[in-house]
């Protein structure tokens, strides 16, 4: 993930980065979630919640093993981000136990409170697939 090293509090802070999925047999389903940034420098600090985040992943092919195309695109999808996983993606209908190979780019964008104090903050995002 490419993440901006400065951020403006008050202002939206975005991070970009790409993932796929490979599925051997059946359908899949993703699923991703956030934990709230914590200051490193400042462990006192009131952590960055992850209220109004947000999660794009873009459009998607599937592609079998034999690197030709099933002809299913995934659409573009927008969640709003929470620390309980969100699901956000399914393998495209009808593949049946077809191998499925799916990668996408996404952006995540987190609104920064006004309040929050400089330091080096960290969180997790977490992709999940079922």
């Amino acid at each position: 993930m490419t993440a901006p090293t400065n951020a403006t509090p008050g202002s939206p802070w975005t991070a970009t980065g790409s993932i796929g999925v490979v599925s051997a047999v059946g359908n899949w389903t993703a699923s991703v979630s956030l934990s709230a940034f914590t200051n490193k420098d400042v462990p006192t600090a009131e952590p960055v919640s992850v209220a109004g985040a947000t999660y794009r992943a873009g459009a998607a092919s599937c592609v079998s093993a034999l690197g030709l195309p099933l002809n299913r695109t995934i659409a573009p999808t927008t969640v709003t981000v929470a620390s309980s996983p969100r699901d956000f993606r399914s393998s495209p209908s009808g593949l049946g136990s077809l191998v499925c190979l799916a990668d996408w780019d996404f952006a995540l964008t987190l609104p920064l409170p006004p309040t929050m104090l400089a330091g080096r903050y960290a969180g997790v995002l977490t992709h999940s697939v079922a």
